[in-house]
This record gives structure tokens, sequence and C-alpha cells, in this order.
């Protein structure tokens, strides 16, 4: 669908792009350097993919055949994210290391702009500067951080954003866009609060740094979905920087704003602990909760409240971290002109659903911020929070 493009000066990319639109090492932007390198793996020039770029890629089933996407020659990859203090981005960054274990001529490089665009623009243009091979990206800033992408791409960079779009067009401004399938998120969540509060109820959203589009993507499909009895008290989603500490103090002034809530949408399970939190210091039960990007505390606090609270209900739609594999695989088939029909736009699945008997797991064995429906093996989140 969109035309093929160039890596300026050194590599011609050809690739089939889609009919569907989805660590710990700094640079010297204010870091140091780490290698990922992993024992064994082939560098043919076909690749397996998961499905055919004429469908959705399944998150709950992990791609194959990256091995063959390697090349034979020494590539320098950078990750970049517009905010990481979190433990979600510290399991997609394992996530990444994990998809690219058999490509020990991959050196990764990381970096996060702490919510400030200015510094993410700086990092991005450093590793241009320093003739790094390709950047993925996670950029919060939307359309603020596309010409920075664009500049890198001219530059001969192989670039691919994953999650929140920073607009532009795919095969000019970057390689190509990897997306989880929002509008399918918003869907399900909506069928969930129709079903879960018989089509009628008061509903707010819980988002991350002010203004982020990710947020707003999922709200959307959610609002135009739900049954005319639902409404959302607010317009936007409300600002809490991912950050569950200000979870519990958004949520304590909502609870007084709107005592009569229904239910909560958030878009960073992992940080809705928060808001558990707040209901139990305010002595009430919280309203149903539908969520994505979850964690095992949320699976442990829901046990721990489960009895005092009989009739609160939850769903998890999940496989966000995984998203960042499929990134990861476009941008090193883009690099190594090896055709690949991946798709770009992936489909997240269910992994609770309380109203189903579907209900969380609270695993002691591991840390309350992993993620249990990462594609990590639990040594690989011990590895992240270790």
């Amino acid at each position: 669908m969109q035309p093929s493009m160039r890596h300026a000066g050194r590599h011609r990319l050809w690739w089939l792009t889609g009919l569907l639109a989805l660590a710990l090492a700094f640079t010297a932007c204010g870091a140091d350097d780490d290698s990922d390198q992993a024992a064994s793996g082939g560098n043919d020039t076909a690749a397996e993919a998961p499905a055919s770029e004429a469908e959705l890629g399944d998150l709950e089933t992990l791609p194959t055949g990256t091995d063959k996407l390697c090349g034979d020659k020494p590539i320098k990859l950078a990750q970049v994210d517009g905010f990481g203090a979190n433990s979600w981005r510290k399991i997609v960054r394992q996530e990444l290391k994990s998809e690219l274990a058999p490509c020990t001529n991959v050196t990764i490089s990381y970096a996060q702009a702490g919510g400030d665009i200015q510094k993410f623009n700086t990092q991005v243009n450093s590793f241009v500067a320093q003739g790094f091979d390709i950047i993925l990206a996670y950029d919060d800033f939307g359309e603020q951080g596309l010409p920075a992408l664009s500049k890198a791409t001219k530059a001969g960079v192989t670039v691919v954003p994953y999650i929140s779009n920073p607009g532009g067009t795919p095969g000019e401004d970057y390689v190509e866009f990897i997306d989880e399938h929002r509008e399918e998120v918003g869907k399900t969540f909506a069928e969930w609060l129709n079903k879960t509060l018989d089509g009628k109820g008061d509903v707010i959203f819980l988002g991350g740094i002010p203004g982020n589009p990710s947020s707003l993507s999922f709200m959307e499909p959610a609002v135009a979905n739900t049954d005319p009895g639902i409404t959302w008290v607010q317009d936007k989603p409300v600002d809490t920087n991912w950050d569950p500490a200000q979870y519990t103090r958004v949520t304590a002034g909502l609870i007084s704003k709107y005592p009569d809530l229904s239910a909560y949408v958030s878009d960073y399970g992992a940080a809705t602990v928060g808001s558990l939190r707040a209901y139990q210091n305010a002595g009430k039960p919280m309203p149903a909760l539908a969520t994505l990007a979850s964690s095992n505390e949320l699976g442990c606090v829901y046990d721990e409240v489960k009895k005092d609270w009989p009739d609160f209900e939850m769903v998890w739609v999940e496989g966000t971290t995984r998203v960042v594999r499929w990134a990861a695989r476009r941008a090193l088939a883009a690099f190594n002109e090896i055709e690949i029909d991946d798709p770009t736009e992936l489909k997240m699945f269910p992994f609770v659903d309380t109203t189903a008997g579907k209900e969380p797991e609270c695993r002691t064995d591991l840390p309350p911020d992993a993620d249990l429906s990462s594609g990590l093996t639990p040594e690989e989140l011990q590895e992240v929070f270790g």
C-alpha cells in the first residue's frame, strides 16, 4: 500500500508494507552503552511471519523466525522512549532484548526523555550523529516528535515507531508504524461496560502524561461504543503520569467529585492499583474497572479486597508489552532488505475477566510490577526487576 523507501546512501529498503497500520543503557545524551547478545541464530533471507499483512497480528502468540531477519552485518539499534519511568517500559525493554536474542550482530542502546519533548528530539538526533542504524521509538508526544524521526529517516536511519502514533507518512517519515488495534480495545471495553453496568452509569477514563495521544486513542472508541445510558463524566482522559501514587491522589479527588461513579477505564492497570488504594482509604468499594497493561500487584490487591468488595468486577485486555517485538522485526527486515509480511496492527487479548470467572493470579514468586501477560519467561521477568 505504501511505496518502498531507501536507506539513504547505504541500503535500498524493499519490503511489503501492511494493509493495516500498530536494556538499561543510555547513550551519550546521558547514558552508558549496552550490548545484548545471545547464543545462536541463522541469517537466511526468508522470514517466517505470524500472520499475513491482510490480517491483524495476534499478540497472544509470539512471532517466530526472527533469527532469519538478523542479517550478517553489525547493527546498532536504539530504543527511544518519550517517557520511561514505569515498570511497563522496563518490561518492554526486556521484550525487545528477548526478541533480538538470536541476533548476535545487534547491539541495543536505550534512552528515555522523561516526558520532555526537547530531550526526546535531542536523544533521537544524538543516536543519528553516533551512526546508529535503527531507531525504535515510542513517541509519547505524537506529532511533536515527528520532525526528529523524519530527520533521522532522511539521514539514512531505519526508524520504526510503535504504539504512540507520530503522525506523518509511513514510507517517507519512517519505515512503518506498528500499533495495537486500539479501536478493537475500545470496543471491548465498551461491550464489557455495557454488559457489566446493564447499559447505564457514569464512567471516567484515567490516562497518562498530559496530552499524550495513546490514552485518547483508547478512550475515543470506548466512548463511541458505549450504550446511550452510559455517561462519560469527562470528555478527555484524566492525567496521572501513569504513576501509582498520582493515581491514588487523583482518584481520591474523583471520589469526592463523582461519588456515584459506576466504572473506571484505565490504560495502565499496573498503576491503577493506586485507585484501589484510594477506595480502600475512603472505606468504599471500588467501582468496576476496565484496563490494560496490568500487573501482578493488581491481581494481588484484587485477592486482598474481593472478600470486602464482592461485587467488584475487572477486565484486563493485554499484550501491550509485546508490540515492540513486531517493531523490531519490521526494522530488521527493512534494514537487511528482507521481504516480510508481518502485520502492522496487532490484536490484544482478554487476560482477565472476573464477570466470566477468569480471575487474576497473584504470583508471590514474582515482583509486584511483573506483567503476567507479557511474552517473557519468569526468569526474564526476574531479570527486569532483580
